[in-house]
């Protein structure tokens, strides 16, 4: 049988169903990144926030989370903009900084609050993804604290993420780390 093609012989029964060419072929289809119409659409409160200040004001905490704001997780907040769409179109206009500036002066304030609002703020679709950013930081150092699993299972309710939904990020991310 072929991993990504049909097997040419469960073709001659029509009983079987026929295995999918490829494990994306169920994926919608590419649409480009609108922060606007996302922010528009799906923002649960306005608090304040843009979408990019509470997405980096996230990042920023959970950095945070063990009291050491270590070199590689500012590495991997700076990847996490090159690859994030949500991130990158600002970055490539120049305009994360403003973002960050911003986000970084209401951690300063209360970061409690801050957490608390910019999660508030997130759209619904974004908490997974930014939850798993979250905990992929927080491996970048290669270590898992407890204060960073102590902020990890604090952060998951605030996001609406169920708790079945966080461990299974937590296990795939800890064994993307493994090796």
């Amino acid at each position: 049988m072929a991993l990504f093609g049909s097997d040419p012989k469960s073709q001659d029964k029509p009983d079987k169903p026929a295995v999918p060419k490829s494990i994306f072929s169920t994926a919608a289809a590419y649409t480009p990144f609108n922060i606007e119409k996302l922010a528009d659409r799906f923002r649960y409160r306005d608090l304040g926030w843009t979408i990019p200040e509470a997405y980096l004001a996230i990042l920023f905490l959970a950095a945070d989370a063990d009291g050491q704001f270590k070199q590689e997780e500012r590495e991997e907040i700076e990847i996490t903009a090159r690859r994030s769409p949500a991130l990158r179109a600002l970055l490539l206009n120049n305009e994360l900084g403003v973002h960050e500036q911003s986000a970084l002066n209401k951690i300063a304030q209360d970061k409690q609050a801050a957490l608390n609002e910019a999660c508030l703020t997130l759209p619904e679709d974004m908490c997974l993804s930014v939850f798993a950013h979250c905990v992929d930081l927080m491996l970048a150092d290669g270590d898992f604290s407890k204060l960073e699993q102590e902020w990890i299972e604090a952060l998951y309710p605030k996001l609406a993420i169920s708790e079945e939904y966080a461990r299974r990020i937590v296990e795939v991310l800890l064994l993307k780390g493994r090796y």
